[in-house]
């Protein structure tokens, strides 16, 4: 896919972003062009993705509607196997990917727990991935350690998916989500630039709440409600991520001083955030979800 790279960045400034380690984005200045290269790529963060590439995606997804709404079927994914390794608890995630392969014809094989694994002998993530790497087509991982997902990938033979490193990211489920608000402003005449939306929660730990606000950062005049107990606020570093993006925030520790919003986002608190907040008789129902 190829834009003219000039007028891209002029529309887009913000998207300039230094090249990650697995970046999809390849740009030339000069042949002037821009080219996305999703084919054999690893999908470890949401830094991957300017907005060209993300629109891309949604492009994508809107044409796989029927074939997830079963009015059509294709076996494009016949004979590929996807492996889902998943060593921290998940039900959505998992099923939705695995769910997705076998619609597109694919086969998934699954490893849900540490225990059911070789690294509970001590085996490395990179010897585990040199081993199923040559087992899969795709790996889709989970793991309870930042940076994990992405140390395994450099020892993998496959693409691998980042299902969720501990607190640092959750792409998919921050595209997922974004992929959401886009269709449903759309349905009223309207676009993710200008959104005014509010983050309720566990800002601090939610890590699709971290990769939803790298992507936000892709748009225009977003506005901002972060609402959470302080001991759950958005890391400094992602808020100065959203500041640069010169989006409106407001920080809130009280649901009824929210202004009003168009979208909400809210981020359960998990039993490692919420036993802290009990002691200190912080009231956690009115945040978790």
């Amino acid at each position: 896919l190829h834009r003219n790279i000039n007028s891209y960045y002029k529309k887009y400034p913000r998207c300039l972003f230094t090249k990650p380690v697995h970046s999809i984005i390849t740009s030339s200045l000069t042949e002037g062009c821009i080219t996305l290269d999703f084919v054999g790529n690893h999908i470890i963060s949401v830094g991957q993705f300017n907005r060209l590439a993300a629109d891309r995606v949604f492009e994508v997804a809107d044409g796989m509607q029927p074939y997830a709404m079963r009015k059509k079927i294709t076996r494009v994914l016949q004979g590929a196997i996807l492996s889902n390794m998943f060593f921290e608890p998940s039900t959505r995630t998992r099923v939705s990917f695995g769910s997705a392969f076998n619609l597109l014809g694919g086969e998934v094989r699954e490893t849900t727990e540490v225990k059911a694994s070789s690294l509970a002998k001590g085996e490395s993530l990179y010897d585990t991935a040199r081993v199923l790497s040559g087992y899969s087509d795709v790996i889709v991982m989970r793991h309870p350690e930042s940076g994990s997902v992405a140390e395994f990938a450099e020892a993998s033979r496959v693409p691998v998916i980042n299902g969720g490193d501990g607190p640092n990211e959750h792409p998919s489920q921050a595209l997922l989500d974004l992929y959401t608000m886009r269709t449903e402003m759309a349905a009223s005449g309207q676009s993710i630039d200008g959104l005014k939306i509010a983050l309720i929660g566990d800002l601090k730990f939610g890590r699709a709440v971290h990769s939803l606000c790298k992507l936000l950062c892709l748009y225009d005049n977003i506005q901002l409600n972060l609402i959470s107990p302080p001991e759950l606020a958005l890391p400094d570093d992602v808020l100065d991520l959203l500041k640069a993006a010169n989006h409106t925030i407001n920080v809130f520790h009280d649901m009824a001083r929210v202004s009003k919003a168009l979208t909400f986002f809210t981020s359960r608190a998990p039993k490692r955030s919420v036993s802290p907040l009990n002691k200190r008789r912080t009231n956690t129902k009115d945040y978790s979800g």
